[in-house]
């Protein structure tokens, strides 16, 4: 190490990031910085005097929106719609009296309890269902005045199966799968079976809540428990139960050999990888489980009212990709994510938060099976005042979204102009009929969960970069698609003239098999992962299908940030040396004129593969130059076209 002398300045910036073998999960950093997060300009300082050190952050001043998207034309009445139906609205609960301060009512005078009624008088042509669900419909009143505000209004409510109430008795009994005092994860089979039975007790005692019931809903972002609630090292009083799991694991999801997923221990084994796809399946399959039973439990008393098993799939900063989205669709009729760009421009930067909400939208929409899919839009104070609202609510509805649910804090104290303006975005969205977007397409990007629970990859870089590009920036139509849908042919690949795969390095050896008969057949597979192929989920090279598609071992890292693509230098974001196969065209080059990409006929159709990851972040978005001219003709020899204007849909603007 260097010994630091006084009168030095050094640059500096603290990053937090988790490792794994040969893969990281991104990063949170200490600047405050846009743009490339390595630039050393933009670093903190530490400077040294004769006895101490002083470290000053650095902070660039952003604008007044760093959130805004620039749009060049915004359409709404000129795009087509669907013959029937409408989007629904839910979520605006914020106004409620008991969400005010006790100096902010007395300052608005003896009368103030009346304005609550006022504000459900302005919400009635704003939402579809009360502010509060059951069981706290006591906020709006006695049975009676519930009742008579759901008929004034043409209301119903939602019922929350599961509660923290149930936590708490959970734990009380015993719980393995806790985490704190107050919390169970909802792989617990005790939680499961008092969920169950309060179910049962609610729709026998308060059996004419049931006609009014938009839906019911059971656990709320249920990730938010699984690692600390399975970890060895944080769940100490379970040590004897976690590891009977954990051989569990090792007979149903490990191939004998991968048990639980600590993720408070090191993890810097090889074997790391394969413990966490081995422990996320054996996750989704026994959550998916006791949502299936769940589902019964509504159906039996409720056939006619939509179960909604997850609250919201966790995408608020990330988008953590550990629920199988198709999977959970099977035994829900609404799927539900959460995108809170603000989050996310904190945690990954400007380029990866402007697109969240339509990407989340988007990448559940594709996989959710036909079954509804709800989005919840940020309207809370932390961007000023009067956020991107409407921008993101657009982005939800034309991604697919059929439900806008609002996640907010707004009110006539908190943020006014966020209540204000959430009242008027649904109001419109409740009128409008839903947009007539695309159904099909011949381009699929396929979405690997099992390659990013083996990278540990929560940012999504790669799919988020595809979206944004081909979605916002030449506006194409495409399908994502999952590995869960290709394995069981949920999804047919052969339905696609071309699939785009940005994260390969580790696959189910059936997956795998499946594509090599897709490009046999004549299929087109785009490859943006240079460590594709490299493993199975049970730890065994996928040497035969790296062979056959690829047709060249996985090189070493090289340093280099760009490569000359149609002639020009073009930014990457990780190369990897390889050597080309003798039958490969070679379509770019690195500085030394060694092989960065090529393409190769195999069987019917052909492989398109990239030395050089491009997307591993998002910074490509803006100005995707080379990378933008390249997928905009891969689409467009798919037979898909770009330019569709239903990308150009916005809300229009309050009239001033």
């Amino acid at each position: 190490g260097i010994t630091p002398k006084a009168g030095q300045k050094w640059r500096i910036n603290l990053v937090r990031t988790r490792r794994v073998p040969g893969t990281t999960t991104g990063s949170a950093q200490w600047n405050m910085q846009s743009g490339d997060l390595k630039n050393v300009d933009k670093f903190g300082t530490l400077e040294f005097n004769s006895e101490f050190g002083v470290l000053n952050r650095y902070r660039e001043q952003m604008s007044g929106d760093p959130l805004k998207v620039e749009r060049k034309n915004e359409l709404f009445a000129e795009l087509p719609r669907k013959a029937d139906g409408r989007y629904k609205v839910y979520g605006l609960g914020a106004f409620l009296i008991n969400s005010y301060s006790a100096k902010f009512k007395k300052e608005n005078g003896p009368t103030w309890h009346l304005r609550q009624k006022k504000m459900l008088e302005e919400m009635r042509d704003a939402a579809d269902a009360t502010p509060i669900g059951y069981p706290w419909l006591s906020y709006l009143g006695t049975k009676e005045e519930v009742l008579e505000l759901l008929k004034k209004n043409n209301w119903k409510f939602a019922c929350n199966l599961h509660n923290s109430s149930q936590d708490r008795q959970a734990i009380k009994e015993g719980a393995v799968l806790k985490v704190r005092a107050n919390l169970v994860n909802a792989a617990d089979p005790l939680l499961h079976k008092i969920t169950m039975q309060w179910g049962h007790d609610r729709f026998t005692r308060d059996s004419w809540i049931i006609p009014h019931l938009s839906w019911v809903v059971s656990t709320d972002e249920p990730t938010n428990t699984i690692y600390e609630s399975h970890s060895v090292t944080k769940n100490t009083e379970k040590v004897a139960e976690l590891n009977k799991i954990s051989e569990e694991i090792k007979k149903s999801h490990g191939f004998g050999k991968y048990g639980l997923f600590d993720n408070f221990a090191p993890n810097d084994d090889a074997d790391a990888p394969f413990r966490r796809i081995a422990f996320l399946k054996y996750w989704n399959d026994k959550v998916i489980g006791f949502k299936s039973k769940e589902r019964d439990l509504v159906k039996h008393y409720a056939p006619e009212v939509p179960f909604m098993a997850v609250n919201a799939f966790n995408t608020v900063s990330t988008f953590r990709g550990i629920e199988v989205f198709p999977d959970f669709a099977e035994v829900s009729d609404i799927g539900c994510v959460d995108p809170y760009p603000t989050s996310t421009l904190a945690q990954c930067g400007r380029e990866r938060a402007i697109y969240h909400t339509g990407f989340s939208a988007k990448t559940l929409n594709d996989m959710n099976r036909d079954k509804l899919t709800a989005v919840y839009v940020q309207a809370f104070n932390y961007c000023g005042d009067k956020t991107d609202m409407r921008e993101w609510a657009s982005q939800a509805l034309k991604n697919g979204a059929d439900i806008l649910r609002w996640y907010t804090d707004a009110n006539l104290e908190t943020a006014p102009g966020c209540y204000e303006e959430m009242i008027r975005i649904s109001r419109i969205v409740r009128k409008m009929k839903p947009l007539a977007l695309p159904e099909k397409s011949p381009v699929g990007i396929l979405y690997s969960y099992i390659a990013h629970w083996g990278k540990f990859d929560i940012e999504q870089n790669a799919e988020y970069a595809l979206f944004a590009i081909m979605g916002e920036k030449l506006k194409g139509n495409f399908k994502f698609i999952s590995d869960y849908e290709v394995a069981d042919g949920r999804t047919n690949a052969a339905d696609y003239k071309l699939i785009i795969a940005p994260n390969l390095k580790y696959l189910t050896r059936n997956v795998a098999g499946k594509l090599v008969k897709f490009v046999e057949n004549g299929g087109r597979l785009i490859i943006f992962d240079a460590e594709a192929f490299a493993f199975a989920d049970d730890g065994t090279a996928l040497t035969e299908q790296r062979k056959k598609l690829v047709g060249a071992e996985i090189g070493k890292r090289r340093s280099d940030k760009s490569i000359i693509f149609n002639g020009k230098e073009t930014v990457t974001e990780a190369a990897y040396s390889v050597k080309a196969p003798a039958d490969a065209k070679i379509i770019a080059t690195y500085a030394d004129n060694t092989p960065a990409a090529f393409e190769r006929k195999v069987g019917k159709g052909s492989v398109v593969y990239f030395a050089a990851e491009p997307f591993r972040s998002a910074r490509q978005i803006n100005t995707p130059g080379e990378w933008g001219r390249f997928l905009a003709g891969e689409m467009v020899a798919a037979g898909e076209k770009t330019g569709h204007k239903f990308w150009d849909f916005m809300i229009p603007k309050a009239e001033k």
